[in-house]
């Protein structure tokens, strides 16, 4: 904490050009500092600090800014992780009041990949820390097509950045097979719940109909040539002869100019 003190006072000393570069780096430490020490209410205040003036250098597009997007990804991830702490403590049996908590990290991480693929590229290394960080965030979400393609695409940046002998990959290839079964099961228990819903209103339809004394039916499906786009001229055909003469679609013609334009059921005849 001292030598933190000792660090702000040497920021008056610095060109004015050079500033907002070394008040985030410093912000950005302090904040370290005190999320280390699981004093969140001021690790949140430094790095709200670190974040603003880190975002107006990025705008700038200062020299360092590769230094200066890591610092700013570090800054957005642990903030990150103290607004899900937060929101887990605030919210510990509320699952639905949680995980509208969570919105909060949701946004600052999109943000956070964003402005790297503008101020970087979009296979950056830098990237690699706020995607894992929000495909965890999905998946606490049970968002898990979502947490696995945003962890294929940190696979890839990863692949692109350091070769497909990295020590990371096989631990994200562990990671991909449980997201896949996790949505396997969720579609599959989709389609248990759809199904049961059917059966359900089936079960009503008949009791409905047992107390109308009428036999209740399901909507019928509209003929194939309606579905079928390459069978409309055939479906038009086969209704034109249903129609009186000097009709349109069975409302009487009263113009009688219009006698010279063929409707659209004799044009398709």
């Amino acid at each position: 904490y001292a030598l933190v003190a000792e660090v702000h006072a040497l920021l008056p000393r610095v060109p004015p050009d050079e500033t907002d570069q070394y008040a985030t780096m410093i912000y950005s430490r302090e904040g370290k500092m005190y999320f280390n020490a699981n004093d969140f209410t001021k690790a949140t205040k430094a790095y709200g600090i670190a974040i603003q003036k880190a975002e107006i250098r990025i705008a700038e597009r200062c020299r360092g800014l590769y230094l200066l997007l890591q610092r700013y990804a570090e800054c957005i991830t642990d903030q990150v992780k103290i607004w899900k702490l937060q929101a887990e403590a605030a919210y510990p049996n509320d699952e639905k009041a949680r995980n509208k908590a969570y919105g909060n990290c949701e946004l600052a991480l999109l943000r956070c990949i964003e402005i790297i693929e503008e101020g970087h590229n979009r296979r950056s290394d830098l990237l690699i820390l706020p995607l894992t960080r929000l495909s965890i965030l999905y998946e606490n979400l049970k968002l898990y097509k979502r947490a696995e393609l945003l962890l294929r695409r940190c696979q890839g940046v990863i692949i692109v950045q350091f070769g497909y002998d990295h020590h990371d990959l096989k631990r994200i290839d562990a990671k991909l097979k449980i997201l896949e079964r996790l949505n396997e099961d969720q579609s599959r228990a989709a389609a248990v719940v759809k199904i049961q819903s059917i059966a359900r209103m089936r079960r009503e339809m008949k009791r409905v109909g047992a107390l109308l004394n009428k036999r209740m039916r399901r909507h019928e499906l509209a003929p194939p040539a309606i579905r079928n786009e390459r069978d409309k001229g055939e479906f038009l055909t086969k209704i034109s002869g249903q129609l009186d003469v000097g009709t349109a679609m069975g409302h009487q013609v009263v113009d009688e100019s219009s006698a010279m334009i063929p409707t659209p059921i004799e044009a398709a005849a």
